[in-house]
């Protein structure tokens, strides 16, 4: 009982010349007779805030009743190196964002969603629904010669979006974007709160998300499941936590638990595998960005290595930051000789260490890697270069008579 509309709006001094004009939308309610009474706008933002400079923008409304908006993106008040090329350089790519058409349903913010990243201009733009395949098909007319300089001047490359699939029309430069409107779980970003997890402790998890396609309507939750080193099936299960809802284009952040197992060792290096719609059990466009994989419990390099050069003495002292780190009992100290042999030289429980078997008058190369009780070892810090004398040198220039 509303009727929606899509336009563009000047809404600044500077924005009536150019390609300023951000998104709106607008509901008309009262309705009578052909006429509408059209109350207040709303100005359309992106995830960051930012205003969506648009043309030609289309709603077409998808199998669950939301609205699809599609358009040409022209710009941003703000813009960044991560946005499509067409954006950055004002050539318009072809995007779309999905909102409610209730009008009294507040929208979260969302993202809009490249159908293109070519750079290329976008001409005669149209959208429609197709309820047999659940796909909103959008074409336009492009310019891809333009498109091939706007990515060469930008040095950036064309980067398609998962779960939109695009055709060409013979070579009158016609395009067809298809894009589901299924959801699209995309796992954005996995980090722990700390490199390594005590013996009976815990770390946080920080998991970002989006949906990138249509929102879905099924009762079931949607899982972020997590594994020890092992995917789904293969991997020791770990904490699996359930969201509720995420609304299409929003980057969402979840932070929950995730304890050592038993078995594990503080210093063990391991995967911790995370997974969003493990095992597919929610339909959705695109499965294959549902995965990232943590590295955590390797023990940490040393850094800062300097080096005492053994030209006079023929010894050659190394030095390192010291390490805070419980896990840290100790230090190993590696020598890669002039023929390119690497052998252990010796340890220390400090932050330094002598080596008196170089042979003298060459160039040799030191590491430096952090070892647990267990004499877990790190990776090799990066190398120092040391030269030794020859002490037969000292005696050989006359000055002794």
């Amino acid at each position: 009982d509303s009727v929606v509309i899509a336009f563009s709006k000047a809404t600044d001094n500077g924005a009536f010349i150019g390609t300023r004009r951000a998104l709106h939308t607008a509901y008309g309610t009262q309705c009578f007779a052909g006429t509408c009474n059209f109350g207040s706008s709303t100005e359309r933002e992106d995830g960051m805030g930012r205003r969506i400079y648009v043309e030609q923008p289309r709603i077409t409304v998808n199998g669950v009743g939301q609205g699809v908006l599609t358009f040409r993106q022209l710009g941003t008040d703000t813009p960044l190196t991560t946005d499509a090329p067409g954006v950055l350089a004002s050539t318009g790519e072809l995007m779309q964002l999905v909102f409610e058409l209730d009008p009294l349903t507040i929208d979260p913010v969302a993202d809009p969603i490249s159908l293109t990243s070519d750079g290329a201009v976008n001409w005669h733009l149209d959208a429609v629904f197709d309820p047999m395949l659940n796909v909103v098909v959008a074409s336009a007319v492009q310019d891809q010669a333009l498109g091939v300089r706007v990515l060469d001047a930008l040095g950036r490359s064309e980067t398609p979006t998962p779960g939109v699939s695009r055709t060409r029309l013979g070579s009158g430069g016609v395009m067809l974007a298809t894009r589901s409107m299924q959801p699209d779980f995309e796992l954005l970003e996995a980090s722990l709160s700390q490199g390594w997890i005590p013996a009976g402790g815990s770390a946080t998890l920080t998991v970002a998300l989006r949906n990138n396609g249509a929102d879905w309507t099924e009762p079931q939750e949607l899982e972020i499941a997590t594994f020890w080193d092992g995917p789904s099936g293969l991997g020791l299960p770990g904490p699996v936590h359930l969201v509720s809802t995420l609304a299409p284009g929003k980057r969402t952040e979840i932070a929950f638990g995730v304890p050592l197992p038993a078995e594990f060792e503080e210093d063990d290096l391991h995967d911790l595998h995370v997974v969003i719609n493990p095992d597919l059990g929610l339909a959705e466009s695109d499965g294959t960005n549902n995965a990232a994989v943590i590295e955590i419990g390797a023990m940490p390099i040393p850094e800062g290595i300097g080096i005492v050069d053994g030209r006079a003495t023929g010894s050659i002292v190394v030095q390192w930051d010291p390490i805070e780190d419980p896990r840290v009992a100790g230090y190993r100290v590696w020598r890669e000789n002039p023929d390119g042999s690497i052998v252990s030289v010796g340890s220390s429980p400090v932050p330094g260490f002598v080596d008196f078997s170089p042979w003298p008058g060459d160039v040799f190369r030191y590491f430096v890697t952090s070892h647990s009780a267990r004499l877990m070892e790190s990776e090799p810090s990066t190398g120092a270069f040391a030269r030794t004398g020859n002490p037969d040198l000292v005696f050989g220039d006359g000055f002794e008579n």
